[in-house]
């Protein structure tokens, strides 16, 4: 059973999302279109989740719901097979919800439903790494109340608390020789708790400045359960459905953020984050037969973010653009086809159309996953990944 209870996505893992890992950092078209660079921005309710300071910008009453679509592929080569697999094309719907009410002129209140963290990928039954993963799958959702007061001389802080909520399903195959497998799905739910802050300095019309942090949340899984299905006769007394344990800490994250109106209509933001991936150490599993307890070691690796995005305003019409330059945490001692991850350069573009008092916005980004060698002498599943990422949005927001 060693190395093969990989769970190395029950919340942290979003590999065919976006954010290197598996942090989804896509909460509305108009954020996403200008390359997620928003943490200066403040024009929109999903500010709960980009950063809560910046919400009391917004008068009154105010709302979006917005819907992203991922589709990714992804495929490895064997180093010595040299064999090419291609995963089965992944489908997955995240939706957002997010309101804002500005109770008095230096006192905003804010609420977010959103998914945060996700992964998903699908390989073919019986495939080369068939006993590492043949499907895995994340679920999360994060409840978010928020409170900001200002400005107060241009300043706004911002607090809130997120409650994590999430599922995961994971299978893979248990070889046995003479290509006989045994299938193992676990799955279970979990909870956690952080909460985030964020400052938000306006001094002129033309500059905003902001700076966003989100604490590191503790998600511990004590109610999981394995199932063993077609375990041949001989192994059936060692290989029994059982409940296990695990858990693992989400990371800590902090951006910053500097948007400019250099023109009228146009603005332009950079952001540079930061996620502390280096909390993700090992991953500990705890059976009820103690005898196939184990400890998996990930090493991962804090790592940046650089964000760029254009926003255009044309009366009716908003234009924007935006571009990511993303860095993976993951070492190459420690990855493997549950999250085929690298590098990643993000191509941004988006729509937005006003009609009175509401707005829809579109937006489409190409997510390019350089491809990534690893080779037997630093990975014990050598070989060469390469993936790919689209991601559709739409979203309706209005103020009241």
């Amino acid at each position: 059973m060693k190395n093969y209870f990989i769970f190395l996505i029950i919340f942290m893992l979003s590999g065919l999302g976006h954010a290197n890992g598996f942090f989804l950092y896509e909460v509305s078209p108009s954020s996403i279109s200008q390359g997620g660079a928003t943490i200066a921005d403040g024009s929109e309710p999903s500010a709960v989740f980009l950063n809560t300071a910046s919400i009391t910008r917004l008068k009154g009453f105010n709302f979006s719901l917005n819907l992203n679509i991922y589709l990714s592929d992804s495929e490895f080569t064997g180093e010595l097979s040299k064999k090419t697999t291609k995963a089965n094309t992944g489908f997955f719907p995240t939706p957002s919800l997010f309101v804002t009410y500005k109770t008095h002129k230096w006192i905003s209140m804010g609420l977010g439903v959103y998914t945060a963290y996700g992964l998903g990928v699908n390989w073919p039954e019986k495939w080369e790494g068939y006993h590492l993963v043949e499907h895995s799958e994340l679920q999360s959702y994060s409840i978010q109340p928020s409170l900001a007061l200002g400005p107060f001389h241009g300043f706004s802080l911002g607090v809130g608390f997120n409650l994590v909520l999430g599922a995961v399903n994971f299978q893979r195959g248990i070889p046995f020789g003479d290509g006989v497998y045994a299938k193992m799905r676990l799955g279970g739910t979990t909870t956690g708790y952080g909460n985030n802050v964020g400052l938000f300095y306006e001094p002129t019309k033309w500059l905003r400045m902001g700076l966003h942090y989100r604490s590191q949340i503790v998600m511990k899984l004590t109610d999981g359960k394995v199932d063993f299905d077609d375990v041949p006769l001989p192994f059936t007394s060692n290989l029994k459905d059982q409940k296990v344990k695990t858990g693992l800490i989400l990371p800590q994250f902090l951006g910053i953020g500097m948007r400019v109106a250099p023109f009228h209509n146009l603005e332009l933001e950079l952001d540079v984050n930061q996620i502390y991936w280096s909390s993700y150490k090992k991953l500990t599993f705890e059976f009820e037969d103690k005898s196939l307890n184990q400890i998996q070691e990930k090493k991962w690796e804090d790592a940046p973010q650089i964000r760029l995005g254009v926003q255009y305003i044309l009366k009716k019409w908003i234009l924007r653009l935006g571009i990511i330059y993303d860095i993976t945490p993951i070492p190459d001692e420690t990855l493997d086809p549950m999250l085929p991850d690298n590098d990643r350069i993000d191509y941004c573009l988006g729509i937005g159309y006003s009609i009175g008092k509401f707005k829809i916005d579109t937006s489409y980004m190409f997510v390019d996953v350089l491809k990534r060698t690893v080779g037997q002498e630093k990975n014990y599943f050598p070989g060469s990944y390469d993936a790919f990422v689209h991601s559709f949005a739409l979203g309706f927001s209005g103020s009241l």
